[in-house]
């Protein structure tokens, strides 16, 4: 609840790019989009975020890509680490954690993350890595994270 006569919070939104691939995975375009490309079992994507200053609480935090095939489910493994200056780097490590979408050829789709950073806080640097599941038919082009809040 506020109190009387203060400035209502307004919901925020930052998108970070993708940085670096791993293991066999390369840059791609897809139309005028770019990303790393995922469709092999020793390839992901990296994002490295900065949680701002004005952070107050997590609305979503959502990995967005681009889906090279339908598929239902199509699952990924997703890990985030996250901590602030002068803290481990890896203070709040979720681990790899598999999640599923139902996806549909060359749309634009969100997959929703935050059970992954249940401490997160103003001033936290997040890394999330997304990688194929093994064995699975995961073919993304990973655009980066969207990251709203109040």
């Amino acid at each position: 609840m506020q109190s009387v006569g203060a400035s209502p919070l307004v919901t925020k939104e930052v998108f970070y790019n993708v940085i670096m691939p791993s293991g066999t995975a390369t840059w791609a375009a897809h139309s005028f989009h770019s990303g790393i490309l995922i469709d092999a079992d020793d390839e992901g994507a990296y994002t490295e975020c900065y949680v701002p200053l004005d952070f107050h609480s997590l609305t979503s935090l959502t990995i967005v890509f681009i889906a090279r095939v339908t598929l239902t489910p199509m699952t990924l493994n997703v890990r985030a680490a996250y901590a602030k200056d002068g803290e481990l780097a890896e203070l709040h490590d979720s681990d790899y954690v598999e999640f599923s979408a139902n996806t549909t050829i060359n749309i634009i789709d969100e997959l929703d993350i935050s059970s992954l950073v249940t401490e997160l806080e103003a001033g936290d640097h997040v890394a999330i890595v997304v990688r194929r599941v093994l064995t699975q038919n995961t073919n993304i082009d990973v655009l980066g994270v969207r990251l709203k809040y109040v």
